[in-house]
């Protein structure tokens, strides 16, 4: 357990409350960014850990999950129980400090009654941010040959995913693909300077902020 960062900046009711409160993270030995083999372990520890806190999420809402692969990148496609096609999809990025797989889309999935694609994007240090924005676009571009139209299509992501979500549309803009119908960025990781209050109160190492910055740059 480690207490939080307590920036000066916030209201004094704040920092108070952030005093209250501990991080209970599993530690693990985060790698140097060009340590590939390092980092293909670390997310073989981490992977099986998400899964284990998404499952009561799946047992409760019990979507139709399929791995598949639309343009050539690997997926999952979810549909609530249920389902009953009208016509829409949702494209989602998941957040995890572009380097691990953070976030579940069972929960949108149900809330919406939407089909959501989720795409599993090539992580950092594996991947740059134009190779991974590629494979988003790869995704929109296969959705359209499948038959959907932009109007069809909307985008969301959380942190790191908002962020690629923004980067991605730009890209697809800037190949004349067009623009999907709506975005969301939930709490989008925009602020890349690393000095913001939040990027301190949040959960990320040095290694793995020197890992984003390798995809970034």
């Amino acid at each position: 357990m480690s207490q939080i960062y307590i920036p000066t900046t916030i209201s004094k009711a704040a920092q108070e409350t952030l005093k209250s409160l501990t991080m209970d993270r599993p530690t693990f030995v985060v790698p140097s960014s060009d340590d590939l083999k390092g980092w293909q372990k670390l997310n073989q520890q981490i992977s099986p850990m998400f899964m284990q806190l998404s499952q009561p999420i799946a047992d409760r809402y019990q979507p139709n999950i399929t791995a598949t692969k639309i343009g050539d990148v690997n997926v999952l496609d979810i549909k609530p129980k249920d389902w009953r096609h009208n016509g829409n999809v949702l494209v989602y990025l998941h957040g995890g400090g572009y380097v691990s797989l953070e976030g579940n889309a069972a929960t949108v999935s149900t809330s919406t009654g939407l089909r959501v694609i989720s795409i599993d994007y090539s992580l950092a240090p594996f991947s740059k941010w134009n190779q991974t924005t590629d494979e988003v676009v790869s995704v929109i571009q296969a959705l359209k040959d499948q038959g959907y139209s932009l109007d069809d299509i909307a985008m969301y992501g959380d942190s790191a995913g908002g962020s690629l979500v923004a980067g991605s549309v730009i890209k697809m803009l800037d190949e004349g693909v067009g623009m999907p119908a709506a975005l969301v960025l939930w709490s989008p990781w925009i602020d890349l300077t690393g000095i913001g209050d939040t990027f301190f109160t949040g959960i990320i190492s040095t290694g793995e902020w020197e890992a984003a910055k390798r995809f970034l740059n």
